[in-house]
C-alpha cells in the first residue's frame, strides 16, 4: 500500500523531509530510491509500465515533482530533462557527415540507426529482438532498440514532425557490450522474423 503524507497536516519544517513523499513499497526503503537509468524496459513498442525514458518521467523526478508541490502547497510542480537526438551513423563511408566525423573523432559511436520502408516491419523487428531490449533512450551498457517516431518522439504534433527527417520506420539502436557476435545473431533472427530475410540492405 502506498502512503503519502499531505503536507496539510505536517509544520513547515518536517515538509522539506515528508511533503509529497510516499513510502517505498518495492524494499521498503526510509529513502526514496534514486533511479539512476536514462531508460525503462517497455513490454512492446510504445507500451510502457508508466516510465520510459527518464527525459520525459522518471519515479524520483516524480518524487520530487511532489516535494516541491508539498513545499509551496499547490500541485506538484514540473521538472524539465534535456536529450539528445537521433543520427542515422557517421561511421558509414556514405553517411553525408563522415568526413567531419573522423575529422573530430577516433571512432564513430554505439549509436546508428536504419529505415525498413515499413513502420511494421520495424516494430516486427523491435519486438523479435532479444539481446536488444526495447527502450527509449541509449548510452548504457545493454544494447537496446527502439522506433522513434512510436515512442520518444510519438507526443510530436505531425505537422512537426512533417518538417523534420523523422521517417514513422526508423529503428534506432545503441550496441551494449555483449558479445558482437551474439548482437549480431539477434538482430539477424530478428530480421528474419520480420522479413523472411537476413539482413537488410543498406542505402
Amino acid at each position: 500500500m502506498e502512503i503519502t503524507l499531505s503536507a496539510q497536516v505536517l509544520q513547515d519544517s518536517s515538509i522539506p523531509i515528508h511533503g509529497g513523499r510516499s513510502l517505498d513499497t518495492h524494499a521498503s526503503s526510509i529513502l526514496f530510491p534514486l533511479y539512476q537509468t536514462s531508460t525503462f524496459v517497455n513490454d512492446a513498442v510504445g507500451v510502457d509500465r508508466g516510465f520510459s525514458y527518464s527525459r520525459v518521467s522518471n519515479p524520483t523526478g516524480d518524487a520530487l515533482e511532489k516535494a516541491l508541490g508539498a513545499l509551496e502547497d499547490t500541485p506538484p510542480a514540473v521538472c524539465f530533462r534535456t536529450g539528445m537526438a537521433a543520427v542515422y551513423y557517421p561511421g558509414i563511408a556514405e553517411y553525408p557527415g563522415y568526413e567531419l566525423q573522423i575529422s573530430q573523432a577516433r571512432g564513430s559511436g554505439a549509436v546508428l540507426s536504419f529505415t525498413t520502408g515499413s513502420a511494421e516491419v520495424s516494430k516486427a523487428i523491435a519486438e523479435h529482438a532479444k539481446l536488444f531490449r526495447i527502450t527509449v533512450s541509449f548510452g548504457s551498457i545493454n544494447s537496446s532498440i527502439s522506433l522513434p517516431g512510436h515512442m520518444s518522439h510519438a507526443s510530436v504534433p505531425p505537422e512537426v514532425l512533417a518538417q523534420r527527417d523523422l521517417p514513422q520506420d526508423l529503428v534506432r539502436i545503441s550496441v551494449g557490450i555483449e558479445d558482437e557476435e551474439d548482437l549480431i545473431a539477434d538482430l539477424e533472427q530478428a530480421i528474419h522474423l520480420a522479413t523472411g530475410r537476413t539482413c537488410l540492405a543498406i542505402k
